[in-house]
């Protein structure tokens, strides 16, 4: 049974509301502001608080205050009840956390109605708050499996002396990942935004994870575009996009970056996702296909394209998937951009990748001002030299 604490300094008022009540519920009472805050505080804790407002030493006022700065009690709810010929100052009970007012004398129907609506009510956040509670913690222990998915930084070094990676995603858990696999000579990069972000997306991101260990094989490894096109093929057959009763419609944008230090090249392929590279001063972007990956309007036939760039000086590589450049912000509320992005590179291009990778974020965050954060963002640098 709810237990429901009255608090009244007149006997006889406790009297009448615990005879009323008694029948449905487990009934305590408390003849002073500081016998109902002992009371409520107790192992023996009420689900609802019936308060009068005029009791001598400490007023309803003063005990709904008190109630409502202990975490241990500001979620009881609590129903002022006062005689009809008091001063009552309503707002001022609603702004101290009271849910109703029940006027005295009592009506029995109202009272009845009104103390089952509020522990029903309470019943029902204390339901949602547990559910969510719970939702979030076993978010959070998935964000620690997609963490723990993520390729170790010491692989990368290998590969790249002066790197950064940015992988933040909106939720706890995200829609983007990178990936990397390495041989002896060459390695793959991955930079991929999934469909949507939040848990869905994150689903998406095992998936791919998957595909990616599936499709690259020793035949593929040096050719970005050819595996994209397998990893679209090999999505849609996972996720039956080429029958007609497919409900579900998913993919990703992304790019792939081979690197040979051996043979002195970088070969880029991009799905909806331009590379930006700088070399010799020289700030080019590759804008990458127009083509998104494993949707079911995906073309699985669609040959992406190959960027080849043989690496002859020093040469700066930035992948970002579109969370970064769509991210709304500044006077206007506009998305930051591409042009916006290339500049900040060019500009600052020859600094540690560390650096810059403050500088990015630091931008992109004074950018975005009060808007909200707009969707997943990764965002990989690296510069190359000429090996002999």
């Amino acid at each position: 049974m709810k237990k429901i604490l009255v608090v009244d300094d007149e006997p006889l008022n406790i009297n009448i509301l615990v005879e009323l009540l008694k029948d449905n519920y487990k009934m305590m009472a408390a003849k002073s502001g500081k016998q109902a805050l002992k009371a409520a505080c107790s192992s023996n804790r009420p689900d609802l608080i019936l308060l009068d407002i005029m009791m001598p030493e400490m007023d309803g006022y003063e005990v709904c205050r008190l109630l409502k700065e202990d975490a241990s009690t500001k979620d009881i709810p609590v129903i002022f009840v006062s005689a009809m010929s008091e001063t009552v100052n309503e707002t001022k009970g609603f702004e101290l956390g009271a849910v109703d007012y029940i006027t005295k004398p009592i009506s029995p129907s109202i009272v009845k109605a009104r103390v089952h609506t509020h522990l029903e009510l309470r019943s029902l956040i204390d339901y949602a708050q547990e559910t969510e509670k719970k939702t979030r913690e076993s978010i959070e222990f998935s964000s620690l499996i997609q963490n723990a998915l993520l390729p170790p930084d010491r692989n990368i070094s290998q590969f790249f002396d002066d790197y950064f990676m940015v992988w933040e995603p909106k939720d706890i858990v995200g829609g983007d990942i990178y990936q990397f696999i390495q041989r002896d000579d060459d390695c793959l990069m991955f930079v991929i935004d999934c469909t949507g972000h939040g848990v869905p997306g994150a689903f998406m991101t095992m998936i791919t994870k998957t595909l990616i260990q599936t499709v690259v094989n020793e035949s593929n490894f040096n050719n970005p575009a050819l595996i994209m096109q397998e990893l679209g093929r090999n999505i849609k057959r996972t996720l039956n996009h080429d029958t007609q009763d497919s409900h579900n419609d998913v993919g990703f944008d992304g790019g792939i970056l081979y690197y040979n230090k051996k043979e002195n090249k970088v070969i880029y392929a991009g799905a909806k996702t331009p590379m930006i590279y700088v070399q010799n001063d020289q700030l080019e972007v590759f804008k990458s296909d127009r083509e998104s990956v494993g949707y079911k309007r995906s073309d699985m036939h669609f040959e992406f394209t190959n960027l080849e760039i043989a690496i002859e000086t020093e040469t700066s590589f930035y992948i970002a998937t579109d969370g970064f450049t769509d991210q709304s912000g500044g006077e206007n509320k506009f998305g930051y951009g591409k042009k916006r992005l290339s500049k900040l590179i060019h500009q600052n291009y020859q600094k540690s990748f560390p650096e810059q990778k403050e500088l990015f974020m630091k931008d992109l965050f004074e950018y975005q001002g009060e808007c909200d954060r707009y969707d997943d963002i990764t965002f990989f640098g690296c510069t190359v030299k000429r090996s002999s």
